[in-house]
């Protein structure tokens, strides 16, 4: 389900016609970054780390940030609007997920 989210990301934008093979390989890291930044949070502690720096690689848009999309094609700013739509609604998911009450715990405390 992500990937095609994904896709659907990377076409739009791109709008630009990639000739060049490095344009593609750089696409190809802002889309792989992209996909790791969607991902939902994982009891892996290494994966964690790794959903969490693709995040904050678009949400920091440093000078790296830039030079990727650029190198791309892409236009940084739009990638990260789009990126930090995507994430900030699934950060606001676990949020609201996390402040439920655990199954099988009463509602009312004694």
């Amino acid at each position: 389900m992500a990937s095609s989210k994904l896709s659907k990301f990377v076409v739009a934008v791109d709008n630009t016609n990639i000739n060049s093979e490095e344009a593609k390989l750089w696409t190809s890291v802002v889309s792989m970054a992209a996909f790791d930044a969607v991902k939902k949070t994982e009891y892996d502690v290494y994966a964690n780390r790794e959903i969490q720096e693709a995040r904050n690689w678009f949400r920091n848009k440093s000078w790296d940030f830039h030079y990727v999309c650029n190198l791309a094609g892409m236009n940084p700013d739009y990638v990260h609007f789009k990126m930090m739509r995507q994430i900030n609604k699934i950060e606001k998911g676990m949020k609201q997920w996390s402040k439920r009450p655990a199954l099988g715990a009463s509602a009312t405390a004694t």
